[in-house]
């Protein structure tokens, strides 16, 4: 008995242990999701922002490593003075004002954190300032940027794009522009890209002539990361001159910046051919690729509970519907005739593909689609479609999704089918009314041993309420009888009464 007793604390143990790791990692990818939900929703402002007052503007994607000098690099081209610095590295540059949402960071972290934006409207373009390539803060970032980037490239149109350097990158066989130039690989037309693509060679000191130093790079045909693909294409491009290097030199004192290195920028970006959009991918580690495969049923589940949510304004949408007619003046088998429609597009939901689109349909019937897309939640569905591509497979948990639209399906199909001929006797001062006017239901709930129902009336017919209240019916059955002396003819539900076919109301 001591022996079971033992055990069975332990086995008590090891189940607590085990629930709370997993409610630990279910907490974590909360957070992650709604992380990602934040991020992806400033991101989606700022498109729209754009979209609505800068239209027809071009646009500049700054990308490079962490710490390569993007943010500065917009800051300068801005217009905003830069002054340098003497720290514990070196020298620094900063600015006294920034480049709208555009800062620069400092230190050894990521000093971009999320995408962001500056409209110049002197040259009407919108830089984009992206989180650097080999982000610092880890495998959950790496996954949030390569979603954003996506959701950012498939976005803009006209686009030219800057490729942001330090010289020490460059040096040497330039082994870490190589390894960036690789992650470039992301875009999938290399011609396309080249002709919108400029160099920017940041930290700039000992190297003099560009176009030389790419020419050794060229000629070292050992060099495993320039063999093929863009980088290759890129370092002949520089060598043969076809490509524009500019240079944003190091400080070579404390105090203000030499501003006509701008300049030379202005002239690369004149330089190149913006293209209309650009078609790419990013490059995820096994590491990041592993987590993303893990936290799609954190999303999955997510955009189920999304899903009710909207089937359940749906469903309230329908009884508003009823609500909203006049039963008495509307034939009912027009209501009916919508619910069956309703319900056949809910049950042909579920193909992956056309899923929302066709969930959107349904809604848009109901006058509900605005709502459903202005939800910052709207954009899950990108998210997991997002994840699968970066993935090359599909990650959407289509049935899961179905499964929360079950509920609203079966009760817009009861809607179609609801018998509403029962006759509405007048001629004794009452009538008889069907199920299809009154919707009661029951919540049981049970605590503290004590069991309790709640009773919900929804009154199909504003004017049904009134009676109802009117006339102080508490008792509901299938059927409901009410007195209405005015009336003085006999009619089936749905059918107009002889005064109201002469223009008279009820009322």
């Amino acid at each position: 008995m001591q022996v079971f007793n033992f055990l069975k604390r332990w086995l008590l143990v090891l189940v607590f242990s085990v629930h709370s790791v997993f409610s630990v990692a279910d907490a974590a990818n909360g957070d992650a999701v709604e992380r990602l939900m934040h991020q992806m929703s400033g991101l989606t402002e700022q498109l729209n922002n754009h979209e609505t007052h800068h239209a027809g503007a071009k646009n500049t994607v700054v990308i490079g490593k962490t710490g390569a000098g993007k943010s500065t690099l917009i800051t300068c081209l801005a217009g905003v003075p830069l002054e340098a610095f003497d720290g514990d590295e070196g020298f620094s540059l900063t600015a006294e004002a920034s480049a709208g949402d555009v800062q620069i960071g400092h230190g050894f972290g990521a000093g971009t954190e999320a995408i962001t934006s500056y409209y110049d409207a002197d040259m009407n373009t919108i830089y984009w300032d992206c989180p650097g390539f080999d982000d610092p803060r880890g495998i959950e970032i790496e996954t949030q940027n390569a979603i954003l980037l996506r959701k950012l490239y498939n976005s803009i149109r006209n686009v030219n794009v800057f490729v942001v350097a330090k010289e020490a990158d460059i040096t040497g066989r330039a082994t870490e522009l190589g390894k960036l130039l690789g992650k470039m690989n992301i875009f999938s037309n290399t011609e396309q890209l080249l002709s919108c693509v400029s160099l920017v060679v940041t930290q700039q000191r000992d190297i003099r002539n560009m176009t030389l130093h790419f020419e050794k790079l060229q000629s070292d045909t050992s060099n495993v990361y320039f063999q093929d693909g863009f980088a290759r294409a890129l370092v002949n491009s520089v060598a043969s001159r076809d490509m524009c290097v500019a240079m944003l030199p190091y400080p070579s004192s404390a105090g203000g910046y030499d501003s006509r290195y701008r300049e030379g920028i202005f002239a690369c970006i004149a330089d190149r051919k913006p293209v209309a959009e650009l078609d790419c991918n990013v490059i995820l580690s096994a590491e990041s690729r592993e987590y993303v495969q893990g936290l799609s049923g954190a999303y999955n589940t997510r955009i189920k509970q999304y899903l009710t949510q909207s089937a359940e304004k749906l469903k309230a949408q329908s009884y508003v519907r009823i609500s909203n007619a006049n039963v008495r003046g509307q034939k009912a088998d027009d209501l009916r005739s919508h619910f069956a429609s309703q319900s056949a597009l809910l049950m042909q939901i579920g193909a992956p593909e056309s899923f929302v689109t066709d969930f959107v349909h349904v809604l848009d019937t109901e006058g509900l689609i605005a709502t459903f897309k202005s939800d910052p939640q709207y954009a899950l569905f990108d998210i997991v479609a997002t994840f699968g591509e970066l993935l090359d497979a599909d990650l959407r948990d289509v049935p899961l999704w179905k499964s929360a639209l079950t509920d609203v399906t079966a009760e817009i199909s009861r809607l179609s089918t609801v018998e509403t001929n029962a006759e509405i006797i007048s001629e004794s001062g009452s009538y008889e009314v069907g199920p299809f006017l009154l919707k009661r239901t029951e919540h049981e709930k049970q605590r503290r041993g004590v069991r309790s129902v709640t009773v919900t009336k929804e009154f199909w017919s504003k004017e049904l309420e009134q009676m109802v209240v009117s006339q102080n019916i508490t008792k509901f059955t299938d059927t409901l009888t009410l007195t209405e002396p005015s009336i003085t003819s006999t009619r089936k539900a749905g059918e107009t009464s002889p005064r109201e076919r002469n223009g008279d109301s009820w009322r």
